[in-house]
């Protein structure tokens, strides 16, 4: 398996996670090809991570991107609910992790199929 991250190598515990996050668009990392998996994530970077999950990526990045996009999605499906927080570039509790992805719960997941066409099939 080669890293898709330049700082996250392949002996590392979360690769597969973090692999398979990327894969399915959940994750994308910094614009200098790392992922910091040893760094804590803001209350915008989660809110992304958690839309993603849920299937609005696309439509997120249609609203502005990040942060934006995202964090419009996010107050639409109530993810900030009972967290109190004025600064969403500070760095996310345990707890209020655990409160975003609960009321995440309640979100409608988006599903969006892929299309496969095999060349043999033409």
């Amino acid at each position: 398996m080669s890293p898709i991250f330049s700082d996250v190598l392949p002996t590392h515990w979360a690769v597969k996670y973090i692999q398979t996050a990327w894969e399915n668009y959940i994750i994308q990392g910094y614009d200098d090809n790392t992922f910091r998996p040893e760094n804590s994530i803001t209350y915008n970077e989660l809110q992304k991570i958690i839309v993603s999950a849920l299937g609005y990526t696309q439509y997120a990045e249609m609203q502005g991107g990040y942060p934006d996009g995202y964090l419009t999605y996010s107050e639409k499906y109530n993810i900030m609910n009972n967290i109190d927080t004025s600064d969403s570039n500070a760095y996310v509790t345990r707890k209020d992790a655990m409160q975003m992805i609960y009321n995440s719960l309640d979100a409608p997941l988006l599903v969006i199929c892929k299309q496969i066409i095999s060349k043999t099939a033409q």
